[in-house]
């Protein structure tokens, strides 16, 4: 697995400003980590700064989600790392549930166990987290860094 860089006649090659780690040798680094398969297939798995770093091992929250998303009661999941004294960053399993302020618990273990079997024990969420809404942008996507930062104002709330 690697980053994923791109170049042709229909590839750009600057940006207007500059931004230097966007291009190597004439390549476009698109931030996009993937592979290509033995039938040269590519397989994107997630954003280059989305990976969380759990204990030299590298986690693609994306494919975390793909997982966990097969639970019925998720209704929306984003997979974000927080930080962990011991190993660096821990995966953090962030939950809209179909049932808002109830069960919680039952699905927090529910995620635990179905990550026990579907997931590699690096990429498994050590920590849980519902909230009602997830910090978006102004085209619907989750804003991972400050979805991070109100979970760590909650944790020195407690």
């Amino acid at each position: 697995m690697g980053e994923i860089a791109v170049r042709g006649n229909h590839v750009i090659t600057h940006y207007m400003d500059p931004n230097p780690d966007s291009f190597k040798d004439g390549w476009f680094l698109t931030g996009d980590l993937g592979y290509l398969d033995d039938d040269n297939y590519l397989f994107v798995k997630g954003r280059k700064k989305e990976i969380i770093s759990r204990g030299g091992e590298k986690v693609a929250p994306a494919a975390v989600e793909n997982t966990l998303n097969d639970l019925d009661f998720i209704e929306q999941l984003a997979v974000i790392g927080m930080p962990d004294d011991l190993y660096g960053e821990e995966v953090t399993a962030v939950v809209v549930s179909t049932t808002p302020g109830l069960n919680e618990a039952e699905q927090r273990q529910a995620i635990f166990d179905y990550s026990t079997t579907h997931l590699a024990k690096f990429e498994s969420p050590t920590r849980v987290e519902f909230l009602r809404e997830f910090p978006r942008n102004i085209t619907g996507k989750v804003l991972r860094p400050q979805l991070r930062e109100q979970l760590l104002m909650v944790g020195e709330e407690k």
